[in-house]
């Protein structure tokens, strides 16, 4: 992944699991990450990155209350840009979504966002190299992609005991892990205490074992 890739990461794709996902569920995490990745960011800058979040996946034809509408072609932060650009030129004070457009714009310079989403495969082994990335948009990135896979782990249910379903190898796993350490949230943390039983496996590399958690 780099700025001129083919593909990116989309964090706007839809779960289409009915009863954990759609728009409002990808909304929330969405949000969550931003916040998490770009702090500070106050209740005020929450509600507008909100609003625009729901009127891109609006602006295509996507409702949370109508699932069928789940299944169109999804917006990416390509679409969260032009709505910044159209409120910041409509409004006479922009001065706050102008600010917050500041805070999160290494999303929007990288590219990789706004994007087809990168095909994982389900047999076989996909390669993610995101050296040439910030380290800021590397760690997004990598946050975005493993929490979206152990959602739908999740979604799909437990695994059968011993059954492997996929293995996630995390090299440079130190630009993840020392990012909210103590965060039980934190994913390399969930993955660490949660994923097993969803049949994901987990191998982390890292030259100090003092990157790693107590939970890893």
């Amino acid at each position: 992944l780099h700025f001129r890739s083919r593909y990116g990461i989309n964090p706007l794709v839809l779960s289409l699991d009915q009863k954990g996902g759609g728009p409002n569920a990808q909304r929330e995490i969405v949000r969550t990450r931003l916040q998490r990745t770009f702090a500070p960011m106050g209740s005020l800058q929450l509600g507008l990155l909100d609003r625009l979040l729901r009127q891109c996946y609006e602006a295509r034809g996507i409702r949370h209350e109508d699932p069928t509408s789940w299944y169109c072609e999804p917006p990416s932060f390509a679409d969260l840009e032009v709505l910044f650009q159209r409120e910041i030129a409509a409004v006479k004070r922009p001065e706050k979504l102008e600010a917050l457009r500041t805070k999160i714009s290494p999303v929007f310079d990288c590219q990789i966002f706004s994007r087809p989403a990168l095909p994982i495969r389900e047999k076989g082994i996909t390669r993610i190299d995101m050296s040439r990335l910030s380290s800021e948009v590397q760690f997004l990135a990598s946050d975005i992609l493993l929490r979206h896979l152990f959602r739908e782990a999740m979604l799909a249910g437990e695994a059968p005991p011993g059954k492997l379903r996929t293995m996630l190898v995390i090299d440079e796993a130190k630009l993840l892990a020392l990012r909210g350490k103590d965060d039980p949230l934190g994913i390399l943390n969930r993955l660490a205490t949660e994923a097993r039983k969803y049949g994901l496996g987990l191998l982390l590399a890292s030259q100090d074992l003092e990157h790693f958690t107590r939970d890893i």
